[in-house]
């Protein structure tokens, strides 16, 4: 039996809806588990991403799964309990300057053309709550009928200070909150 998922994913494997189809290696739909209780939102795939077709595999993303971890470790969410998460982004195709080649935010243009998708999957998983990495995120997502959260993209923890970094303490406390108000309820 082919799964809803699957099925989503063969929709829009071929996708031409804007321009970022030109430049891109893979397709990058998401990871994590398709019966989550949350689902994490970024802007869009980088290079690495890209080359491998996952997303939320570099830096940003060992950061990100390090940080869901530890903060269910120091919730009151019991051991017996684990918590489901899906991560993907607002469009699923590298954003890249044409001229530096260097990563960029996704545009209004681009986002809109991958919102069906984005949305499906959403619908297909039907977490509890979304959670928005970034400005971008956020101001694209907030039309979303879940209950959303908005946090830092691990990026910004890396460039200030990594788990040094007193946004990472606020980080980590913030995530613990949504995830006792999420589980715990």
């Amino acid at each position: 039996m082919v799964s809803i998922m699957f099925k989503i994913i063969q929709k829009y494997n071929n996708c031409r809806r804007c321009n970022l189809h030109t430049t891109r290696r893979n397709i990058v739909f998401g990871r994590g588990s398709h019966k989550a209780d949350i689902i994490f939102i970024g802007e869009g795939p980088g290079k690495s991403e890209d080359l491998i077709g996952l997303p939320f595999i570099g830096r940003s993303g060992k950061l990100l799964d390090e940080t869901i971890k530890r903060a269910k470790e120091l919730s009151r969410i019991p051991d017996t309990i684990f918590i489901d998460y899906y991560i993907t982004n607002i469009v699923c195709c590298h954003p890249t300057n044409r001229f530096s080649g260097e990563n960029r935010p996704p545009t209004k243009e681009e986002a809109y053309a991958c919102y069906p998708r984005l949305l499906e999957q959403i619908e297909y998983i039907n977490p509890k709550c979304v959670i928005t990495l970034g400005k971008i995120p956020a101001d694209f997502c907030k039309e979303l009928p879940y209950l959303q959260f908005n946090l830092y993209h691990p990026a910004f923890i890396l460039r200030t200070g990594g788990t040094c970094s007193k946004y990472y303490q606020e980080y980590i406390r913030k995530l613990i909150n949504i995830f006792e108000r999420i589980i715990l309820k």
